[in-house]
């Protein structure tokens, strides 16, 4: 079997939309792959305690397009 890190593109991030449960699993999986990661919640990134990088969380709704841009979404 392949490794699945040979096939993340690189520079691009995934974006995760929403922190519950899910979404944590999601940053911690993406992450032990070593792939960058953005995501979006109504909390701030001090609240939710996931230590991503500055800018790496904007918070707001992502169903609204302005959020979604300053998530980057056309990066990833």
């Amino acid at each position: 079997m392949s490794d699945p890190t040979s096939r993340a593109p690189t520079g691009q991030a995934v974006l995760v939309c929403g922190l519950g449960r899910v979404g944590r699993q999601c940053i911690q999986a993406l992450r032990g792959y070593k792939v960058p990661v953005r995501a979006i919640d109504l909390r701030t990134e001090t609240e939710m305690g996931l230590g991503l990088p500055p800018g790496a969380m904007p918070q707001g709704d992502f169903r609204e397009l302005s959020t979604l841009l300053r998530a980057g979404v056309g990066d990833c």
